[in-house]
């Protein structure tokens, strides 16, 4: 099906569905906005098992839970000139509020696309098999969740996930910039991260996991090139393992530079080879470049899925 032109707006559990394999759905000049949740989340676009969905210069906002849902092996979304703004949380749950969740295999690529004023996560991929590819994009604007407090992460990567980009940029939000973890593989080059905040509830009821910090590895694997981390709470860089996971953790960058951070590079493993950290990278302007104090690392985040 191709639709050219078209406003969906006001509808209940998605604005566009895409389902199952051998279904492809083209988006050419189109709006998605303010679906409400009905018996189930108000996706925005939600395309599943197997099916394929190509948008172009789509706009996509006021929707509740998720503006862009990829989910199951096979499934893939291409977005081009794409603007994913103001998603709203789930009043029923009081969470979400997700620019796009890529889960279970699926596979979305992204360009000349921008993701603003999300909750929680803006880009959350989950899962072995999940792949986002991201060219030209920009994150910004990513809140907590009103209810704890707690999120407002830019891009969550993370169970054997993968993400890979180019010219990206992530702007203000909470808790992390870029985080890989529990196996999951974020490779990115040519990248921005700045203005990243403790979460709301940081100095208040979560002050024992205020995160804030830049681009982080825990028990999962970043490579950055080309890259500035700036702007940020607590730490530029974190590298941490979490034991039960079990999945080493390794930061490896090449030509770049952290500043504005309380800690350049906070390392939690021994005997981590800082040459991997050094490569042509500056750090200037922090309090510390390089510290190994143990700081909280955290849990997985909930997938938003409908049955």
């Amino acid at each position: 099906m191709d639709a050219t032109r078209v406003l969906v707006t006001g509808n209940h559990a998605a604005g566009v569905f895409v389902n199952n394999e051998d279904t492809a759905v083209t988006l050419t000049d189109v709006v998605v906005r303010d679906s409400a949740v009905g018996p189930n989340h108000a996706d925005g676009l939600d395309v599943r098992r197997g099916a394929l969905l190509e948008a172009q210069r789509v706009s996509i906002f006021g929707n509740e839970s998720v503006g862009v849902e990829v989910v199951d092996e096979g499934t893939q979304v291409i977005l081009t000139d794409v603007v994913v703004r103001d998603i709203r949380l789930d009043d029923t749950t009081g969470d979400a509020g997700r620019a796009v969740e890529v889960v279970d295999g699926g596979e979305l690529t992204a360009t000349r696309s921008l993701f603003a004023s999300s909750i929680e996560v803006a880009i959350h991929v989950a899962n072995p098999g999940s792949l986002a590819t991201l060219v030209d994009v920009a994150v910004t604007d990513v809140t907590s969740r009103r209810g704890d407090g707690a999120g407002g992460r830019g891009i969550n990567v993370q169970l054997k996930a993968r993400l890979t980009g180019s010219r990206v940029a992530v702007m203000r939000c909470r808790e992390f910039g870029v985080l890989s973890t529990q196996g999951a593989v974020v490779e990115l080059e040519d990248v921005l991260v700045s203005g990243v905040e403790y979460s709301a509830c940081g100095l208040t009821t979560c002050t024992s996991q205020p995160f804030g910090h830049g681009a982080a590895a825990i028990s999962g694997s970043v490579r950055l090139s080309r890259f500035e981390l700036r702007d940020v709470a607590s730490c530029g860089l974190l590298l941490a393992p979490i034991s039960r996971s079990g999945a080493p953790a390794s930061i490896d960058l090449d030509q770049g530079r952290v500043t504005g951070a309380v800690i350049g590079a906070c390392i939690q493993i021994a005997d981590y080879e800082i040459g991997r950290l050094t490569q042509g990278v500056e750090y200037i302007g922090n309090q510390t470049n390089l510290d190994s104090t143990t700081l909280p690392v955290p849990d997985a985040v909930d997938s938003v899925l409908i049955p």
